[in-house]
């Protein structure tokens, strides 16, 4: 697949990059220490190839997937512990309210605090990404993540195999297997978070733990940052 070109499966409303979009309210106070020297050279040489040799996206057709229907991300090739698979392309903007569009499921925080400015870093590719804006969470699919989030090198996010999600016997993702993470939530609400969590759509990725609510007038669980108990008596729509 030629450089540049949209892989197959892409949403028609969505703009596919190859390198990430600014903020217009991104200083160099910000972009510099990000790695960018100026913002009519955003890219770099320091992002991934696109589209991706990696991954292929692929339309789920599974009853028991809380994406059936949707699409998710499979690995065309086995991917070793560790593997760096692809980077989390986007929309460059500010942490602050002012810059950050509250009804985009598809925000990632890169960092909190960029070179001590007290000022954060997120990536929005709810208009405009990269194949790994259609990964979807394990919840409901997977007992564990095989894939998590971290920062590949200062200014980028990567998608990462993880090295051990705790599973005996792991030894990576098997070439046309499901890329899955633990989606992260740019403000956690512990009420809300279990059905709005970073990257999944909420009308058409409903969680297990959605789904488990739903069954019960009332039920405890922890909530799915992992960090606390999200206690529901209404049901979920």
């Amino acid at each position: 697949m030629a450089s540049g070109s949209k892989p197959k499966n892409w949403p028609q409303d969505i703009k596919y990059l190859t390198k990430p979009t600014l903020s217009k309210k991104l200083d160099q106070t910000i972009l510099g220490p990000l790695g960018f020297g100026s913002k009519s050279n955003s890219s770099g040489p320091r992002f991934t190839t696109a589209p991706s040799e990696n991954v292929a996206i692929k339309k789920i057709s599974d009853s028991s997937h809380p994406a059936d229907g949707e699409y998710g991300l499979f690995a065309t090739k086995n991917l070793a512990p560790g593997t760096h698979i692809l980077d989390y392309l986007g929309h460059y903007h500010e942490t602050s309210p002012e810059d950050t569009d509250e009804a985009s499921n598809y925000d990632l925080v890169l960092t909190r605090d960029v070179g001590g400015t007290n000022r954060g870093i997120a990536i929005d590719a709810r208009f405009g990404g990269n194949e790994a804006r259609m990964i979807n969470d394990y919840r409901g699919v997977a007992v564990k993540p095989n894939a998590e989030f971290k920062e590949r090198e200062t200014g980028i996010m990567g998608v990462f195999v993880v090295v051990n999600n705790g599973v005996k016997g792991f030894k990576g993702i098997k070439k046309g297997e499901e890329i899955l993470v633990k989606t992260p939530s740019l403000e956690c609400g512990c009420i809300y978070c279990t059905l709005s969590c970073g990257i999944a759509e909420v009308e058409s990725r409903k969680s297990a733990l959605a789904l488990a609510l739903r069954a019960s007038q009332r039920i405890t669980l922890p909530c799915i940052c992992g960090e606390a108990i999200v206690e529901r008596s209404d049901e979920i729509p």
